[in-house]
């Protein structure tokens, strides 16, 4: 009896283990997708809420299997034209040949701008901490540590491609990307 409860536990644990593997999978096929393609394109609707006050910009993307994000903004309309570039240390802005620096976080909130930089960078190597499928959408969770405070990234995907991510920051949800002509290099 004591042998047959031992197998049966064993069954189990392997089933278990098999069951995250093929729930995460799909998650490392990505992973495996974009590095091995160089990194990818797409354009991100950024809707950043800070609570009292809302942004929305919409900006074109190149990120490089480095995490190197490249950036033109789109909209709004005011600042039309601007483009960037994102790194894990900082990023820079440029606008009728002038170059501005900014760090990623400003008074402990992320900006808005660096949002596809982070989501690019978790995509490419952060901890993926949980994974599921919903009906056609499959949504992975991604952890970073940033000056001690967890930043998650929670990645809707259809059919293998991103179409929206949320950016949450030391426990709240302050950046919603929606995500739109995505391609691998």
């Amino acid at each position: 009896m004591r042998r047959l409860l031992i197998c049966v536990a064993f069954l189990v644990v392997l089933t278990g283990c098999r069951a995250e593997e093929s729930v995460l999978s799909q998650a490392v096929s990505f992973r495996g997708k974009l590095v091995s393609s160089g990194g990818c394109s797409f354009r991100a609707e950024i809707t950043a809420d800070y609570g009292d006050y809302v942004h929305c910009f919409t900006v074109d993307c190149d990120a490089d299997v480095d995490g190197t994000v490249q950036f033109t903004v789109l909209e709004p309309e005011t600042i039309t034209g601007i483009s960037g570039k994102l790194t894990e240390d900082g990023g820079c802005i440029t606008y009728d040949g002038l170059q501005l620096a900014f760090e990623l976080l400003a008074s402990d909130q992320i900006s808005p701008v660096s949002a596809p930089g982070y989501m690019a960078n978790c995509w490419l190597k952060e901890y993926i901490l949980s994974a599921g499928q919903e009906d056609r959408i499959y949504r992975v969770t991604y952890e970073k540590k940033i000056n001690g405070k967890d930043l998650l990234l929670d990645t809707c995907f259809e059919n293998g491609i991103p179409i929206s991510a949320d950016l949450c920051y030391n426990g709240y949800r302050i950046l919603h990307l929606k995500i739109s002509d995505f391609a691998f290099h």
